[in-house]
């Protein structure tokens, strides 16, 4: 059984309600401002009998101008629109407006209505017919069926009837099979239920019973009823209107505009890069740094645009942008959205979502709208690659990366085949832990590496290389240890740079030394061996070598190779020394449990000042852990 919404569209008093009344039998004015007036402010619902069982819901929006932020929080989900113009008056200001706002958020079908027409002539009908049709020139509707009818007497309401019919049944849609979303456009409370908030479900399904998502809170809430056109359901699917009764959260907690939607498949930002379209009508042109009325799914804030293509769009013109807001908002990719003038309150263009929550960083306006250029094409791998090379110096995760390319609008098979060919031609490296990192953002980071090393190399020809720990805090200082980790690998496996116990160093690098240098350092070692595990500090040991072969330098090396360990800022200890330092320790570990400073002092013939040296060491690298007064063994 198919799903689908239909929304009215039209100017103020041409008789959406009546036909709406007409079509279904439903009255959608609903509040008593509405009926003392005569037209309609909020939204208003009904239905439509489906032949097959079904249902189509309807969504009467305002056309009064001053509720046009109503008409917009009732157009999302739309699958047919019918643009109501009255015969007695014909094309009115807010007809353009809503045929204009209809255009930008890519309604895909609709039927022109003509209402009351048993108020006019037939020469008069013919000539608001032509109107209309010159009109909807160039736009969605330019094709679309037209049907005049008389909700007072009937006439024509069956054939719009079977008209509506037919062309829903040949509506295909794969709303459904993604994650369920539903922008709330009512909020109310009902004694004896709680909270319930109601909406188009745009996407997906939700059942009874399941844990859904408030954004942009992330608040979790369950779905504890839901109502759809007015009885209770297990399950609500995409195309449908619902009224969802939340557990767990009170009627103030929720505000019109928020969207209930499953757990963690949006991400909250302030920003939002986007395509922007100005209206070829539209009076004003638009500057970059301009705050504007932003209508995205029910929700209205106010946010300022950033234009990197240009400094002003004129009408009828295309840009590339950034909307920021105040305050979080959720949107995916390909969402379409309207932008509306302060003063005068006015529809300028809209446009459509390209990056739902991008990084905040420095940008290039040319190379971003290069950027955004590329998102807003088909090519979903090249979306990915752009998604990831954006959320790389940021370690993003896969699943955000795939949110942010539109990747989980997309079937899973398509997504996951594009990933392994990325993967497979090293475009992109996923790690153990689904971080993301694409091929440009390794290759910035390994002529870094290439770069630091070099340096090391250049100004300390006696060392090995930099250790691992020293190295990962130069290169990546907030990344974790695991990210950081699986860069270095990385670039090991790639050959550009290798590891020897712990010391990290370029392929082609080795330690030249003179005869005179070989000798000094042979000396050192033999200093450090016979002081075992009393050695003298480390300037005094020093100060035995000849200054012009720069001891220094010297010692450097050796610590660098592994064959010396610094315990200390004073103290240094022969490698040797400390292996036998280590014997001696698993030795009482393994006679009583546990490692005593005075024990393990009186084992080592030394006095407290090195016992403790060594001891801290051992700590260091997770051979024992302090526990008050004792050590223990850590078992590996």
């Amino acid at each position: 059984m198919k799903h689908s919404i239909i929304g009215t569209a039209g100017h103020v008093d041409h008789g959406k309600s009546l036909l709406i009344k007409a079509l279904t039998g439903i009255d959608t004015d609903r509040l008593k401002e509405e009926k003392k007036r005569g037209i309609t402010i909020d939204l208003g619902f009904a239905w439509l009998d489906l032949p097959d069982g079904g249902k189509a819901g309807i969504v009467d929006v305002p056309g009064h101008e001053k509720f046009i932020s109503n008409m917009l929080a009732g157009a999302g989900g739309i699958d047919l629109v019918l643009l109501i113009v009255a015969a007695d008056e014909g094309v009115m200001p807010q007809t353009r407006e809503h045929l204009d706002i209809l255009q930008l958020l890519g309604i895909p079908q609709g039927i022109i209505v003509l209402t009351k027409k048993d108020l006019v002539s037939s020469e008069w009908l013919e000539l608001v017919q032509d109107d209309i049709r010159s009109v909807c020139t160039g736009t969605f509707l330019e094709k679309a069926p037209l049907c005049a009818v008389s909700a007072y007497t009937g006439d024509g309401i069956t054939e719009l009837r079977e008209l509506i019919i037919s062309i829903l049944t040949k509506l295909d849609s794969t709303k459904s099979l993604l994650p369920f979303r539903q922008p709330i456009d009512r909020v109310f409370s009902m004694e004896g239920f709680g909270t319930v908030v109601t909406g188009t479900i745009i996407e997906g399904q939700v059942k009874v019973g399941e844990t859904v998502m408030l954004y942009p809170s992330e608040t979790e809430v369950r779905v504890r009823n839901i109502q759809i056109h007015g009885q209770d359901q297990i399950c609500g699917f995409a195309g449908q209107r619902a009224a969802i009764n939340l557990a767990s959260i009170s009627r103030a907690d929720v505000l019109r505009g928020e969207v209930l939607a499953q757990s963690h498949s949006l991400i909250p930002s302030r920003i939002l890069d986007v395509k922007i379209k100005i209206l070829s009508n539209s009076p004003y042109t638009v500057k970059s740094g301009s705050y504007l009325h932003l209508h995205h799914g029910a929700s209205e804030t106010i946010a300022r645009l950033r234009l990197f293509d240009c400094n002003e769009l004129w009408p009828g013109q295309i840009g590339w942008g950034r909307l920021s807001v105040d305050d979080n908002i959720v949107a995916s990719y390909g969402d379409r959205f309207i932008l509306r003038f302060f003063s005068p309150l006015h529809t300028v263009g809209g446009g459509i979502v390209l990056d739902p929550a991008p990084v905040t960083i420095k940008v290039n306006s040319q190379q971003w709208t290069e950027r955004l250029q590329s998102l807003a094409t088909d090519n979903i791998r090249q979306r990915l690659i752009l998604a990831i090379d954006s959320a790389s110096p940021h370690f993003g995760d896969l699943k955000s990366a795939l949110k942010r390319a539109g990747a989980d609008r997309l079937p899973s098979e398509k997504v996951k085949a594009t990933l392994e060919q990325l993967e497979s031609d090293k475009m992109v490296f996923i790690l153990r832990d689904q971080t993301v990192l694409s091929s440009k953002f390794i290759e910035d980071l390994q002529k870094i590496v290439i770069n630091v090393l070099t340096l090391h190399h250049e100004e300390s020809p006696l060392s090995s290389g930099i250790k691992r720990e020293e190295l990962r805090t130069r290169i990546l200082p907030e990344a974790k240890l695991n990210h950081s980790d699986s860069i270095i690998s990385l670039l090991l496996d790639r050959g550009v740079i290798v590891e020897t116990a712990g010391v990290i160093s370029l392929p082609d690098f080795r330690i030249v030394l003179t005869p005179a240098q070989e000798r000094a350092e042979q000396e050192l070692l033999d200093i450090y061996l016979e002081q075992g595990f009393s050695p003298d500090d480390t300037e005094q040991i020093l100060a035995k070598i000849d200054h012009k072969l720069d001891p220094n330098s010297l010692l450097s090396g050796l610590l660098s190779r592994g064959l010396l360990i610094r315990l200390n800022a004073q103290i240094v200890m022969h490698r040797d020394n400390i292996e036998k330092a280590r014997e001696l320790a698993l030795s009482i570990l393994r006679e009583t449990g546990e490692l005593r400073l005075g024990d393990f002092r009186d084992q080592i013939g030394s006095s407290r000042k090195y016992a403790v040296a060594i001891l801290d060491y051992f700590d260091r690298i997770n051979l024992t852990r302090l526990s008050g007064d004792v050590r223990k063994l850590i078992s590996h």
